[in-house]
C-alpha cells in the first residue's frame, strides 16, 4: 500500500560551487504519524556507491516532524514540522550549497 506519490522532481545548479535546488510534489493519500523521515540518497558520478551525508549534503535522513537542523525545517515546512501530516498535495523544495571540497566525496 502507498502513502504517498512522487509526482516530479527537478534538481537545478548540481554543480561545485553552486547552490542546488531539488524541487519535488506528490500526493500524500493517508496522514503520517509516528515520526516519518525522508531520506536522499546521492550517488557518485562514476559509480563507486553512495556520497555520505555531510553538513545535510550527499546520502541524508531527515525528520519530517519536529525536525532540529535548519534543513529538515526546511523540508517540513508545509506540514509546519509537525505531526501528523494531513493528506494532500505538496509541492517544496530545498536548497544545498555545494562547496567546492565536496570533490573529495563525488
Amino acid at each position: 500500500t502507498h502513502v504517498g506519490i512522487i509526482d516530479h522532481v527537478t534538481v537545478t545548479d548540481a554543480a561545485l560551487g553552486k547552490k542546488m535546488v531539488i524541487s519535488y510534489g506528490g500526493q500524500l493519500t493517508q496522514a503520517l504519524n509516528d515520526s516519518p523521515s525522508l531520506k536522499f540518497t546521492m550517488t557518485k558520478n562514476n559509480g563507486g556507491g553512495q556520497v555520505p551525508c555531510i553538513n545535510d549534503l550527499g546520502s541524508c535522513q531527515f525528520d519530517l516532524c519536529g525536525g532540529t537542523s535548519d534543513k529538515e525545517k526546511e523540508i517540513g515546512a508545509p506540514w509546519n514540522n509537525t505531526c501528523p501530516i494531513p493528506v494532500g498535495s505538496y509541492d517544496t523544495s530545498v536548497s544545498l550549497k555545494i562547496p567546492y571540497l565536496a570533490m573529495l566525496f563525488i
